[in-house]
């Protein structure tokens, strides 16, 4: 197919010197329906590329999320053509899954045909589109061009081999006495193509489709002949932007109609679904998000506004180790009195790095024990569509709670520079909010600000960014209208239902001992009850001899921080239970570890069940 290396591979500036523990090359690799045993020789040469492929953390992070976000498409395309999925890393060695990438031999897309290549499967290049630059019309194309080496030689690591050299090639350097054959033995001498595919597949096998919360989802749109890119974003709710990445295959403005071709849309969202990838399947769009010229909070459902959920934080396996995800990002938890320098030191991590990755030159900004800080760039699109801006919140606390980039926060929400926060605003997170919809406000127990009747309708002045009158004008602020007496009613029936929900609460957390407990519900998460109750995550989670990496049941019973201790404060001492720890016991007092130590006399953090420990300064 191609003779020389990709030119349109990027160049990344690697900032993480510890290198990754890199997968071992085993002495069997099954490749399709085939059994390869590797002599010591081969397995040398396999393992030198694959820790080249995962030395560097961020460089092989970039790749396992482009990966994951396009694995799912093309296994499909696959199994539709009766292709063996093990196949599926070959675009990887080809492309890095770069849609436009072109070598010098001009080969192109994901990948890499000529035209000549492209024409014999039959995919269209014009002045129109290249199929070539669709992953899944070239993914299809692929397959056909593996079928028809496999007819030639019954036998699917020949016909990878030909994938290179073409039939004619493969034909003079291929062993014809493994044709049909499923056992091979490959020495160091074997094609090196076929061993760097072998350790383009053993680098990635293990670490792709294991984020539960994926950076992007990319699904399959069929409908889309006479459209433009423009035309699919407005009914998918999504920036023309967004799609040209995924769509570079189309190079007019509207989608030919002589045929069929699969426009792509990403899902920015970070919730796993199904992707609808089928041959004649269309995408499911809900009435609310037909048009997002039209569409208003309002109608959108109350999962979007489940805003309780926030931050997602979950754990993986990442090479041996337990990672944490805020948010789908590698993240770590603050511990007492760390600073930016310890969290660097303990996470291998630049400290300009985590200041720009959590905008701690924000003069809101800091770091604080318990408390969630991303190691990585966070996301231009939040997991959430929209949430009501709670009191005392500001920009830099949501940002942080969904993962969203400062900057892009502001854009979706139409502001130039940072202003004062309003408490229960509407903020956008996943998209910009269009011009036609104004800033819009939801407070407790009332309808929406745009469904309220004309009489009492908040008449906003928040047209920034939408005209040049309005940036000229962008020192007026949204004022709600005052409320009327059928408000003040609404408002009143509100706090009612909050005072029985709150005694339901109550009644709910019973108390034993003088000890207190709050039973998880449907969808809640530590960092939502912590926030409930007015603890850190820390806190709650140590209280309950937990790790903040832990996941909670519905039906579970946390013990709440601050009870329970009543009784142990009045005596002035606690008596240390099996697994605690002096962070625990201090975060369960609401005092500092050294006071702990101090007021017990400890040179060191060890502990013996049934230790009693002063909880209270001793009396001079």
């Amino acid at each position: 197919m191609k003779n020389v290396s990709i030119l349109g591979c990027f160049i990344f500036s690697f900032v993480f010197s510890v290198q990754a523990e890199s997968p071992q090359v085993p002495e069997v690799v099954f490749f399709a329906d085939m059994r390869l045993e590797l002599t010591a020789a081969a397995r040398k040469k396999v393992q030198t590329d694959v820790d080249a492929l995962t030395r560097y953390e961020k460089y092989f992070n970039a790749k396992v999320d482009r990966i994951d976000a396009y694995f799912p498409l093309i296994e499909q395309v696959l199994r539709e053509e009766n292709v063996p999925e093990d196949i599926k890393y070959l675009v990887v060695q080809e492309s890095a899954l770069v849609g436009d990438a072109v070598s010098s031999s001009n080969a192109i897309g994901y990948w890499q045909f000529k035209v000549a290549a492209a024409a014999e499967v039959g995919l269209t290049i014009n002045s129109a589109v290249d199929e070539r630059m669709n992953i899944i019309t070239a993914t299809r194309g692929a397959a056909r061009y593996f079928k028809n080496n496999n007819a030639l030689f019954d036998n699917w690591l020949h016909a990878l081999m030909a994938y290179y050299e073409g039939p004619g090639g493969a034909l003079k350097k291929a062993d014809k006495r493994f044709n049909g054959k499923k056992v091979m033995r490959l020495d160091g001498k074997a094609h090196w193509y076929v061993l760097k595919y072998l350790s383009h597949k053993i680098a990635f096998e293990s670490a792709v489709g294991k984020n539960p919360n994926p950076p992007v989802q990319l699904f399959v749109y069929q409908n889309g002949g006479g459209k433009t890119l423009r035309d699919i974003a407005q009914e998918f709710r999504v920036t023309e932007d967004d799609l040209r990445p995924y769509n570079t295959w189309l190079k007019q403005r509207k989608i030919p109609q002589d045929k069929p071709y699969p426009a792509i849309v990403p899902d920015f969202s970070g919730q796993s679904r199904e992707p609808a990838i089928a041959a004649n399947q269309t995408q499911n769009t809900s009435p609310e998000a037909k048009s997002n010229r039209s569409a208003t909070t309002a109608v959108l459902s109350k999962e979007e506004f489940n805003s309780d959920a926030f931050p997602l934080m979950k754990t993986r396996r990442w090479f041996g180790k337990k990672q944490l995800l805020v948010n789908g990002i590698p993240a770590v938890i603050a511990k007492e009195e760390e600073d930016v320098k310890l969290l660097s030191q303990r996470t291998g991590v630049a400290p300009s790095k985590i200041i720009k990755f959590n905008n701690l030159g924000h003069p809101q900004a800091a770091i604080v024990s318990g408390q969630p800080y991303y190691l990585r760039q966070k996301h231009n699109r939040a997991p959430a569509h929209y949430h009501v801006a709670e009191e005392g919140e500001t920009w830099w606390n949501v940002s942080q709670r969904f993962g969203i980039k400062l900057n892009k926060l502001l854009r979706n929400n139409r502001l130039r520079k940072e202003e004062p926060l309003q408490a229960y605003q509407v903020l956008w997170l996943r998209y910009i909010r269009p011009t036609t919809i104004a800033a819009e406000f939801r407070y407790p127990g009332r309808l929406p600000t745009n469904q309220l009747p004309k009489s009492t309708a908040t008449v906003s002045a928040d047209t920034r960014l939408a005209t040049t009158e309005a940036v000229n004008n962008s020192s007026r602020a949204n004022r709600p209208a005052q409320p009327s007496d059928a408000d003040i009613a609404s408002e009143q029936a509100w706090r009612n239902s909050s005072e029985q929900n709150n005694a339901r609460l109550t009644l709910e957390s019973r108390t034993e001992d003088a000890t207190a407990y709050h039973t998880v519900r449907s969808q809640e998460t530590l960092y939502s009850i912590a926030r409930q109750y007015g603890v850190s995550v820390a806190e709650l989670a140590g209280h309950n001899q937990m790790s903040v990496y832990d996941s909670i049941q519905e039906g579970q019973k946390l013990l709440l921080p601050g009870s329970g201790s009543a009784l142990a404060t009045a005596k002035g001492y606690h008596e240390v239970e099996a697994g605690e720890t002096m962070y625990q016991i201090a975060q369960r007092y609401n005092i500092s570890i050294r006071e702990l130590m101090e007021w017990n006399q400890k040179e060191s953090f060890n502990l013996k069940t049934g230790e009693q420990l002063r909880i209270a300064a001793p009396q001079l």
